[in-house]
């Protein structure tokens, strides 16, 4: 995709993102958005039909990277378990899920209270979870628990670093009756 491109989807996304942060999204306009990016109306229309349109694509964007942060680098349960054992690490592809949350925290504050946006991430999460299991309950009771640590991370301004999350989810998935401390 062109550079030009790219750097005014980013700039209409997060214009609209920062409206959101500021009053409700059905009083947002397409020329607030336009003004708050710095584009002229007609090149939002070159790229999005409408204000839901902008809406979905970047959501739809920012859950296709979620996926990619889930899946690289992949591990396995006896991997995992093993880094953890050895060397008190956790697992990695959930630092890169933690990353990922903390790079589009604006994002993912506003989203976590908006339409269908937190059952589409369960949804993803669950998918990606699956690649694992084969059991759909087991992976809809992790994904929940995930789901509850996004909340709570962004709830109490991200606090702890993306790894202290990482290790408390490793923590509980490897061990989710007994945790052994590092």
């Amino acid at each position: 995709m062109n550079k030009r491109v790219t750097y005014t989807q980013h700039y209409l996304s997060e214009a609209l993102i920062s409206l959101m942060a500021e009053k409700d999204y059905a009083s947002i306009t397409i020329r607030n958005i336009v003004e708050k990016a710095g584009v002229n109306r007609s090149t939002f229309y070159l790229h999005y039909y409408d204000k839901d349109d902008l809406l979905n694509q970047t959501a739809s964007g920012v859950l296709t990277a979620l996926r990619s942060a889930m899946r690289n680098p992949s591990y396995t349960h006896e991997s995992a378990r093993k880094d953890y054992e050895e060397s008190g690490k956790p697992i990695s592809s959930a630092v890169a899920l933690f990353e990922h949350i903390r790079q589009h925290a604006a994002f993912y504050t506003i989203m976590m209270n908006v339409k269908n946006f937190p059952v589409q991430l369960d949804q993803v999460i669950k998918s990606e979870l699956l690649a694992f299991t084969t059991d759909a309950l087991q992976a809809s009771f992790s994904s929940g628990g995930m789901m509850g640590l996004i909340y709570y991370w962004l709830n109490h301004q991200m606090q702890e670093t993306a790894e202290e999350m990482a290790l408390w989810l490793t923590r509980a998935a490897l061990y989710p009756l007994n945790r052994p401390e590092a």
